[in-house]
């Protein structure tokens, strides 16, 4: 169970419920926003599910994983990889799979991207979208929904990180620094010990990254160039 003064109570059991108690001030927008963030969260860790924080983008039959922390970037590079041609997969959480022997998988999440009003201008979008929040200039941007809703074999995952100084970098993440860093982005993190899956959640992570190769990628705070970034990370690892 947790607590958002402002907007609802939430409580999450079995991997199966969630009931809600909104407060009288809250808009729908708000509940529902908090729902499928934190609550659904909550959800799948209690199913023992792995969720990262990430965005994920499918091109070719392979899924790529956007993740990072909250503003370096995952849903504005997911933006500009789907004008580039990319479906989206999901975006904010992105759970895998490990049902199938042959790889490891991306489940399909809900069809939209939640883009500040910056990104939307830059890459001349309609502003005429809902809000995520009413006093948040951050936007719902529908994206069109898989014809098949099966699980996306997982290519690559990228970590995306902020610096002050210009131009963009990456590296691939070895050893035991693949595992640290997914630790942190998985989402919700600090819901693992109190839900007891922290040996399942080990378990999760170490198949994981057996199998699938990381970057980290660096970009600067500003300017935005979403387009430019975009190229960046499909030319130098998405395409090799």
């Amino acid at each position: 169970m947790f607590r958002l003064d402002a907007v609802a109570r939430y409580r999450v059991q079995a991997g199966k419920y969630i009931t809600i108690e909104p407060k009288k001030s809250a808009t729908p927008e708000e509940v529902r926003l908090f729902l499928f963030g934190s609550a659904m969260g909550a959800l799948l860790h209690q199913r023992g599910m792995l969720a990262i924080h990430a965005s994920s983008v499918e091109k070719g039959l392979k899924g790529f994983l956007i993740a990072g922390s909250s503003s370096s970037g995952k849903s504005t590079l997911a933006a500009g990889l789907l004008e580039k041609g990319y479906s989206i997969i999901s975006d904010d959480i992105s759970v895998i799979g490990f049902e199938k022997e042959d790889g490891n998988f991306i489940y399909p999440g809900i069809p939209h991207l939640k883009l500040w009003k910056d990104v939307l201008l830059h890459l001349n979008e309609r502003l005429d979208l809902e809000k995520v929040r009413p006093k948040l200039e951050k936007y719902k941007k529908p994206t069109a929904l898989k014809m098949k809703l099966d699980p996306v074999k997982l290519d690559k995952i990228i970590i995306l990180l902020i610096k002050n100084t210009s131009g963009y970098h990456f590296e691939e993440v070895r050893g035991s620094e693949k595992f640290n860093l997914l630790r942190e982005n998985t989402y919700r993190v600090q819901f693992i010990d109190k839900l007891s899956r922290t040996e399942s959640h080990f378990r999760s992570l170490t198949r994981l990254v057996a199998k699938t190769r990381i970057f980290r990628v660096e970009r600067p705070s500003s300017p935005l160039k979403v387009r430019e970034f975009t190229t960046f990370v499909e030319d130098n690892i998405f395409i090799i």
